[in-house]
């Protein structure tokens, strides 16, 4: 791994640090980290850590992203995209191009995510309308949405945990 100041350590799955770290520099090094975890084959067999993975892409970003996890029906990562960018209140997704790309990569399981740049973790009318949206058009292929997840810099919310799904 070639993240300046860290190196694994001697329990696997552990690192040190060679210097005291910045706020900004730790996160910088999940962010990193989580992208790692978020490869072709992982199997996602915790929600809490899949929300830690997807919240440390999401979370300091500027400018709404809206991303999707792809897996296969046993939870095995197939990609993870950011597949629509907006501005800093929203971003503009087009539910044919989700479901074109979930068809390409041949998914059975999604979870969706994007992030509120304005800190505020609960999902808007049109957050849920777009949820209602995907899942039905997914749902004609046999793809299951599994959560979508609003990440901000402080929290991450769940549609699963709110029961909006």
């Amino acid at each position: 791994m070639n993240i300046k100041h860290l190196a694994v350590g001697d329990t696997p799955g552990t690192y040190t640090v060679d210097k005291n770290l910045t706020c900004e520099a730790i996160l910088e090094i999940a962010r990193k980290l989580s992208v790692t975890k978020l490869v072709r084959g992982e199997i996602m067999e915790s929600p809490m850590d899949v929300k830690a993975l997807i919240s440390a892409q999401l979370m300091n970003v500027e400018r709404e992203v809206f991303s999707v996890l792809f897996m296969t029906s046993r939870y095995q990562i197939i990609a993870f995209e950011k597949m629509f960018y907006g501005t800093v209140n929203e971003a503009r997704v087009y539910p044919r191009e989700v479901v074109k790309r979930a068809l390409e990569l041949n998914a059975s399981t999604v979870i969706l995510a994007h992030n509120h740049p304005s800190g505020t973790a609960l999902p808007s009318k049109a957050d849920k309308d777009l949820t209602k949206t995907l899942k039905s058009a997914l749902e004609v292929f046999d793809i299951t949405i599994i959560d979508h997840f609003i990440c901000t810099p402080t929290i991450t919310s769940s549609f699963a945990e709110l029961d909006l799904l």
